[in-house]
């Protein structure tokens, strides 16, 4: 019996690892596909939701859904990676992910009836029907537990770069921006 448990348990912690490995994988690279870039200039002001396109001599060129834009880089203060990653869309990766697996060990693992049900509703003795019910109920343990996981993943995985220019010399802020933008 103590072996029965213990395995058990064990299934548990892989499931849980496979889950957070998989929320992982998927959300990385959906949640990184929008991404924008703002630009802080020394006079205070902030151009948001731009694409960085080309530097050429000392000016940065950005693209925007109004048209490209040339900045003198002497200018810029400060670069801002924007993720639009949220709570809400790595809590809902989780969701699918934990309630596909959480269905499945409930489907392969389940124990089956551990009652006699009588009368009216002897179609719960049926092990298919018993099995489906419990795959459905830890599909939706899982499901909770993947969303709350998966939420926290994507907030952590939306932090913004940033960038500080203000200290820099042209020269440096060349260097700086010619770098990340190898990085693109």
């Amino acid at each position: 019996m103590k072996n029965i448990i213990a395995g058990t348990l064990w299934r548990r912690w892989e499931l849980a690892v496979i889950i957070v490995g998989a929320i992982v994988s998927i959300q990385s690279p959906l949640l990184s596909q929008n991404r924008r870039w703002q630009v802080k200039l020394s006079d205070g002001s902030v151009i948001k939701k731009v694409d960085l396109d080309q530097l050429r001599n000392d000016t940065l060129f950005v693209l925007s859904d109004s048209g490209s834009r040339a900045i003198p880089v002497d200018s810029i203060v400060e670069l801002r990676l924007v993720k639009d990653a949220t709570f809400w869309k790595g809590a809902k990766i989780g969701w699918w992910v934990g309630a596909i697996a959480g269905a499945i060990d409930g489907a392969i693992y389940g124990t089956g009836p551990s009652l006699n049900i009588n009368s009216d509703l002897d179609f719960l003795n049926n092990p298919w029907v018993y099995r489906s019910i419990e795959a459905l109920a830890r599909g939706v343990y899982f499901g909770i537990i993947g969303a709350l996981v998966g939420g926290i993943i994507g907030a952590v995985l939306s932090r913004d770069a940033v960038y500080n220019f203000s200290e820099e010399p042209l020269p440096g802020k060349l260097t700086m921006i010619t770098k990340i933008m190898s990085e693109k």
